[in-house]
């Protein structure tokens, strides 16, 4: 599974702080060969305490990408894995499907 930070938003100023973020949206990305399931969506990243505050541009994809898995917890993490792996093997032995049959 590959863990990425699509967008990241943010305050211009927060208590005497630059650029600080708010929201994280993020994506999971599993491949299998041929085969790719994805899930999306976003977190809000609380500011209520500063006291180890990085710099916007001192920032990386691993540290925006923990505060994400932080805040949405090992059960959501691992609900949101599950389901990229579930939509993979699904498109390799499909359950259902939809159709005319002319």
């Amino acid at each position: 599974m590959e863990w990425k930070v699509v967008q990241c938003d943010y305050l211009s100023e927060h208590e005497g702080k630059n650029k600080v973020i708010r929201n994280v949206h993020w994506e999971v990305i599993g491949n299998d060969g041929e085969y790719t399931g994805r899930s999306y969506g976003s977190v809000s990243i609380p500011i209520d305490d500063l006291s180890s505050f990085v710099e916007f541009d001192s920032l990386d994809k691993e540290t925006v990408i923990g505060w994400t898995k932080e805040q949405l917890g090992e059960v959501e993490v691992s609900q949101y894995e599950k389901y990229v792996t579930d939509q993979i093997e699904e498109l390799k032995n499909p359950t259902k499907g939809s159709g005319v049959p002319w």
